[in-house]
């Protein structure tokens, strides 16, 4: 399986710096106002990765911690057990299909 890997906010901040400042020159040059909406959309993107390297920054100064849904403490928990009817596979109550042969189980 392969890891999910996230774009990083440099790169966010990059595109979103050159397609403003693009599109700002070009519609000077131009002498027109077409171009408005892309300098908003680079700045939101600019915007965007300047918040994402702020925010990696202090994942990795420790301010804020990254919290899973599913630690190893909710697995240790006890839950309730229902069985498949069809093939008698032991599954969590919220479970609603089996996830040994696929019948819907109520």
């Amino acid at each position: 399986m392969s890891k999910k890997t996230s774009i990083p906010g440099s790169v966010f901040l990059m595109i979103g710096a050159f397609v403003s400042i693009a599109s700002y020159f070009i519609d000077k040059l131009r002498n027109a106002n077409n171009l408005r909406f892309f300098i908003i959309v680079g700045l939101l993107f600019a915007i965007y990765g300047i918040y994402k390297i702020l925010i990696q920054k202090a994942l990795n100064m420790g301010k804020i911690k990254k919290q899973y849904k599913h630690t190893p403490e909710y697995y240790k928990k006890s839950h309730e057990y229902k069985y498949c009817p069809k093939c008698g596979s032991k599954l969590r109550e919220s479970f609603n299909f089996c996830y040994n042969c696929g019948k819907r189980v109520m």
